[in-house]
């Protein structure tokens, strides 16, 4: 299923989006399919502090190692559909 077919299936159903509005977008649907944290996974480290006196954060661009953890909370969306839509 494509991000668009999704789309259409969650508006057909009437499902609000995340932002609580009636319209999908496909790349809401691309941001969901793509997020580790709905497949319960977490990507440690995305950030990091440069200067900890002034508690400065820093998107981290490979500055500092980053750890991915699978399974570290119970998932919003199911393995296999994130896992076949990156396949394609």
């Amino acid at each position: 299923m494509t991000p668009g077919a999704i789309t259409e299936e969650l508006m057909r159903r009437k499902i609000k989006s995340p932002g609580g509005k009636d319209t999908w977008y496909q790349n809401t649907v691309i941001s969901i399919l793509t997020n580790e944290k709905y497949k319960g996974d977490a990507l440690l480290q995305k950030y990091y502090t440069k200067d900890y006196l002034a508690h400065k954060q820093m998107k981290n661009n490979g500055e500092v190692p980053q750890y991915y953890v699978e399974g570290i909370m119970k998932p919003l969306l199911l393995r296999r559909f994130s896992i076949r839509f990156r396949k394609k």
